[in-house]
Formats: C-alpha cells, sequence, structure tokens
C-alpha cells in the first residue's frame, strides 16, 4: 500500500510522538536548524532548545522568522560545525535534525557528532530529503539545488543512509522513507531568490528529462510552476545505556 503524502508538519508530529518531549525537563538540540520550523514546533514541548546552524546569517533568518510567530523564551541559537560540534557530550536529552544534511560531506561524522552530544537512552530523529537512485533523476536534483543554494553540497540515497546508520553507534528504533509535496514559491522564498532565479529553476523543471519529471511529479498552472514531489527519510535512534562495568 503506497504510503500518503505527508504535508505540514506530519514529519515532525510523528517526530515528537517519538522523542516524547517532557516541558519540564528536555533540552533538545536542533541540529542544522536551517529557517527555525523545528525549534518553533518544540519549543513550547520542551524545557529548552538549543538551535544551531554553520553561519550567523542562518542564525538571523531563523531567529527572525520564529519571531514572527512566536516569543523567542527557551529558544537559543549557537553557531557550529555539525561535523565538530562545540558542545560537551552529553549536553542534550532529545535531537532533532530536520532536511539540512545536504550540506554536508561526512555522514559518519556527523552521526558521531550528534551520538557524542546526545545522553545516554536519549533519543533523535533525523529527516531528510533522499537523492534519487535514479541517474539522470539525481543529477537533475543535483543541479536544481546548486542553483537554489550555493551552500548545498549533495544529498545521499537510501542506500548510503542504511550504511552509515548500520556503522554508527546508535540503536534504530525505525527507518521508512516518505513522499512530500513542496510549494515552488515556498522553496524559492526560503532560500532568497531573485525572480530571475526563480525563472531559471522553473524553465529547468519544464527540461526536465523524463525519469526526472517521474519522480518529482511537477505541478503547474498557467504555465507556472506550482509544486513538485520529493522522497524523505525518517530516522528514529536511540542513544544506548551506559555499559555496566
Amino acid at each position: 500500500m503506497e504510503e500518503p503524502v505527508l504535508t505540514g508538519t506530519a514529519d515532525l508530529d510523528e517526530a515528537a510522538a517519538y522523542l516524547l518531549p517532557d516541558a519540564a525537563g528536555d533540552l533538545l538540540f536542533d541540529a542544522c536548524c536551517g529557517n527555525g520550523a523545528v525549534s518553533a514546533y518544540f519549543s513550547p514541548k520542551v524545557k529548552m532548545v538549543i538551535a544551531s546552524d554553520t553561519s550567523m546569517e542562518i542564525l538571523k533568518k531563523a531567529q527572525e522568522l520564529i519571531s514572527e510567530k512566536k516569543a523567542l523564551n527557551n529558544v537559543l541559537f549557537r553557531e557550529a560545525d555539525p561535523e565538530d560540534l562545540s558542545f560537551p557530550a552529553g549536553a542534550f536529552s532529545l535531537l532533532c535534525c530536520r532536511r539540512d544534511f545536504q550540506r554536508f560531506f561526512d555522514l559518519d561524522r556527523v552521526l558521531a557528532e550528534f551520538y557524542r552530544v546526545l545522553r545516554w537512552e536519549s533519543r533523535m530523529v533525523i529527516i531528510d530529503t533522499l537523492l534519487p537512485e535514479d541517474h539522470l533523476a539525481a543529477r537533475f536534483y543535483q543541479e536544481i539545488n546548486q542553483l537554489r543554494d550555493p551552500g548545498y553540497v549533495r544529498a545521499f540515497t537510501l542506500e548510503e543512509w542504511r550504511s552509515a546508520l548500520d556503522s554508527s553507534p546508535f540503536r534504530i528504533d525505525g527507518l521508512r522513507n516518505f513522499t512530500t509535496r513542496i510549494a515552488f514559491s515556498d522553496w524559492c522564498a526560503e532560500a532568497l531568490l531573485t525572480p530571475a532565479a526563480m525563472e531559471r529553476l522553473e524553465d529547468l523543471f519544464v527540461q526536465a528529462p523524463p525519469s526526472a519529471a517521474a519522480y518529482f511529479q511537477p505541478k503547474t498552472f498557467g504555465g507556472r510552476m506550482e509544486t513538485f514531489t520529493v522522497q524523505r527519510i525518517l530516522v528514529k535512534a536511540y542513544h544506548p545505556a551506559k555499559p555496566v562495568r
């Protein structure tokens, strides 16, 4: 049976059902916070959120976006490299990273850092966009993202994710992929694209090879791009208990 297309915060609702956040005591690490959506979602559910990303420019934009919707009473912003986090071991009781692994080269190193900063028996959810297995669709995905975001490096396939998670010290409670439909205008607005860049991306979607069009299922109205779909992964994992000596 085909999985339903997830929209809105359905993926974060699933993450919260696994993480079981405690407003009285949990310190959640929003790793690679991007636009701050994870922080905004979880801040009422935990004692404090530490939102980190690779530059102050990204953090400032996230702070502005969140502050438009709510008070920032319990969200702190910190610049940090996900491959070399500037936090002590065991600093956080929960971790959520949503859709920003495409800025990294080394999955193994990032997972090792996530493991290090989590406490014993704490939980983690990762939600990220998958690289298509089809060669032409994958090349198309790389092209549109490099045009949209200069900091984009690459996405990972489902098999690459499975391999990295299998070699990590985390215990995996669940791993699945799902489809989500993205509003093209929102996707461009998040990256602060110029009208010329948006037009170039629209042209690329119109000219996409058949395998890419089949994968991304673009929808247009009046000759303008409206939405497209991507495949994402949702990982539920935990840091095992401290070994008994």
